[in-house]
């Protein structure tokens, strides 16, 4: 398993960073996009009593939801994109032969671009506390990658789920991208989710995983969460895991069992 991970992520590193430059490309855009923030957080610090709940600057606020919610999306859109990357590549089928051999090769394939992305986030928040007045603590950036990292299976099962559904309708990659920018629009990216409805804020807050991670995450990073606060969300995030992982993994299973029973391939993916 270690073996096949290490192939696989070698591969996945070469496939979106096939030079160095691409990288470093990548940590300018992030640097740029800090700056952004920064000026943006600058400009409207003065209308921002909203961010006494949270105890943090706007700065702060809108790096969390800027940054913070990439790994989530990431995770949700990367089982179909590699998917695809298979079927294109010429290899689905020959994955389809073993037991599990398409699903582990998927998760690992997913997980490797996650871990390249993990590091960039570590590199970004400690560039910003170092050097943009970041207000989180070591401690607290700390907690901010332990929270990305236990919302993983969250976000991987509604993943697959979002593959399954893509393999019945066969079509909807764009519709799962655009639905996971919606959904980080209304967790409260970039202005508290309360300006919404209160009914709508209520079902957000405590049904939509983006608004989940994202209020704990604030709340760790102002050291404002209570152990009541800290109670809900895990137990919360433990039973979206749970659902989702089962479900995601269930309806994928079932729509690869009857491909290959009916032994139709994916002849829509070319």
């Amino acid at each position: 398993m270690i073996t096949l991970f290490k192939l696989i992520f070698l591969k996945e590193y070469k496939y979106y960073y096939p030079e160095k430059k691409y990288i470093f490309i990548n940590l300018v855009t992030e640097l740029f996009s800090l700056l952004v923030l920064m000026m943006m957080s600058q400009a409207f610090e003065l209308k921002t009593q909203f961010l006494s709940e949270y105890d943090i600057s706007y700065f702060t606020f809108l790096l969390i939801g800027e940054e913070c919610l990439k790994i989530p999306s990431l995770t949700l859109m990367l089982p179909t994109r590699s998917f695809k990357q298979l079927s294109i590549e010429g290899v689905l089928d020959r994955h389809l032969i073993g037991k599990n051999i398409l699903r582990k090769t998927l998760i690992l394939s997913t997980l490797s671009f996650v871990m390249i992305e993990f590091v960039i986030l570590a590199i970004v928040l400690l560039i910003a506390k170092l050097f943009m007045s970041l207000q989180i603590s070591f401690l607290g950036i700390f907690s901010i990658l332990l929270i990305q990292l236990l919302f993983i299976p969250i976000f991987l099962g509604l993943g697959f789920l979002s593959l399954a559904i893509f393999i019945k309708l066969r079509r909807g990659e764009g519709f799962i991208t655009k639905a996971s920018s919606v959904l980080t629009v209304l967790s409260g990216a970039y202005f508290p989710a309360t300006l919404f409805p209160e009914f709508m804020y209520g079902f957000l807050n405590n049904f939509s995983p983006y608004n989940i991670i994202l209020n704990i995450t604030r709340s760790v990073a102002g050291h404002t969460s209570t152990t009541i606060n800290l109670l809900k969300y895990s137990s919360l995030s433990i039973v979206f895991t749970i659902l989702f992982v089962l479900l995601g993994i269930f309806s994928y299973e079932k729509l690869i069992n009857e491909y290959k029973r009916k032994n139709t391939g994916f002849n829509f993916l070319l």
